[in-house]
């Protein structure tokens, strides 16, 4: 069992919403820690939708405390600025915070009782793939492959294309130089930072067109970090050869 079907396990137990908010490089290098799209932090429908409200900075604020207050390693309860309530369980590994599993107590979840104990028991299986992980990587090899940038490049995006991020972002999450960045990134993607970035928005927009046609071209452009639904269709069309509307048709 890897963490993204022991999540899926818990929720249907619980009745409940779990995601994390993933501190420690593994989760983008171990497959076991991989989450699918919808188990990051937040990255719900709902949530998605209200980010796009005051483009992110109540959830972006709201969480920065959250997690100053996880780094203690105990768990808690609390409420977003949008009245979702939620059971937050710390991970600490090798006395820092590598994860927190936010439980979302929705009408008809367990007791807190018991989410307590589900949550210790995510934590203890996450912490038991951390140190399966910790022992059988050589961290001064993989600091100097390509092949270990390129995945953590790839999870930076998954986890912000629809934010307002730039490669000063990317640059302070890697610890690295900003010029010897702007190099590193060309030698790896093959493209530059705006360039991989557009790619991976105008992916996700394939996704939500094909398989939401609900949703309205204009809110399409937002959810996958367009601020502007005529410069995404403008962009769109530029990428795949039509135009959102006729893709989606």
């Amino acid at each position: 069992m890897n963490v993204s079907t022991a999540i899926k396990t818990l929720e249907t137990e619980c009745c409940t919403q779990i995601s994390i908010e993933a501190c420690h490089e593994a989760f983008a290098d171990c497959e076991d820690l991989k989450l699918a799209p919808d188990q990051y932090l937040h990255h719900s429908a709902y949530c998605r939708e209200r980010k796009l409200a005051d483009h992110n900075q109540s959830c972006a604020s709201n969480k920065k405390r959250s997690l100053e207050i996880a780094s203690y390693g105990r768990s808690f309860c609390g409420m977003c600025p949008f009245g979702v309530r939620e059971f937050a369980q710390p991970v600490i590994f090798k006395k820092k915070l590598a994860a927190v599993c936010y439980f979302t107590i929705l009408p008809g979840t367990v007791p807190l009782e018991i989410l307590r104990k589900k949550g210790q028991w995510l934590m203890e299986f996450i912490q038991l793939i951390l140190s399966a992980y910790d022992a059988s990587h050589v961290p001064e090899k993989r600091r100097n492959s390509g092949e270990y940038y390129r995945k953590r490049i790839i999870y930076f995006f998954d986890l912000h294309y629809m934010e307002n991020i730039s490669e000063s972002d990317l640059v302070e999450e890697l610890g690295l130089n900003c010029t010897y960045f702007s190099s590193l990134f060309r030698k790896i993607m093959g493209k530059t930072f705006r360039q991989a970035l557009t790619e991976r928005r105008i992916a996700e927009a394939q996704i939500y067109l094909k398989l939401h046609k609900h949703i309205r071209i204009s809110q399409v452009a937002r959810l996958c970090g367009f601020s502007d639904s005529n410069y995404f269709s403008l962009v769109f069309s530029k990428y795949t050869g039509v135009s959102p509307k006729n893709y989606r048709s």
